[in-house]
């Protein structure tokens, strides 16, 4: 039997603290899997491309730092067979 990845994190949403540093506060909503519990899926946090960070069975939130100007933050899914979903995406600016 093959095993679809899971479906992209939903709702990915990113804010600055607002008191003129690069940290960024992200939050998803958690993904299913047709085979794993919530708890055993693996997010893969990225910033501009560089891994930033990694939660089991999260939402975050999770704090990572980016740069001054337009940034891009991608959250993937993974399962416990290695499928990966497409990434949820957002879009800050500093």
């Amino acid at each position: 039997m093959t095993r679809r990845p899971p479906p992209r994190p939903r709702t990915l949403g990113a804010d600055g603290t607002g008191d003129g540093s690069t940290e960024t506060h992200i939050r998803w909503t958690q993904s299913t899997d047709d085979f794993d519990a919530q708890s055993n899926i693996r997010y893969d946090v990225f910033v501009n491309g560089v891994w930033s960070d990694v939660f089991f069975g999260s939402g975050g939130p999770s704090i990572v730092y980016v740069e001054f100007g337009e940034n891009l933050i991608e959250v993937f899914a993974t399962d416990t067979a290695g499928n990966i979903s497409a990434p949820a995406t957002a879009a800050i600016v500093f």
